[in-house]
C-alpha cells in the first residue's frame, strides 16, 4: 500500500557539491544536497533547488569523535 508524503518535513544535514559526480550533474555545480526527515517520519535525500550554494552552518559548541577500545 503506498501513501503520499504531505511535502512537509525539516532539514537533518546538507552538503554542497562542488564538484559533480558525473558530466550529467557538472553544469549544476555547486548545489545543495539535502537529507530531509519528513512529517510522517522517513528521511530522504534530495537536492535542494533554490538553496544558495554560500549556505553556511552555524556551529553549536565544539564537536570530537571519542573511540573506545
Amino acid at each position: 500500500m503506498h501513501k503520499a508524503a504531505s511535502g512537509s518535513g525539516e532539514v537533518y544535514s546538507f552538503t554542497i557539491v562542488h564538484r559533480a559526480p558525473s558530466p550529467t550533474f557538472a553544469q549544476q555545480a555547486p548545489y545543495v544536497v539535502t537529507v530531509v526527515v519528513l512529517r510522517e517520519g522517513p528521511r530522504m535525500m534530495t537536492r535542494l533547488d533554490g538553496a544558495s550554494p554560500s549556505l553556511r552552518h552555524e556551529r553549536r559548541g565544539w564537536g570530537y569523535l571519542a573511540d573506545r577500545p
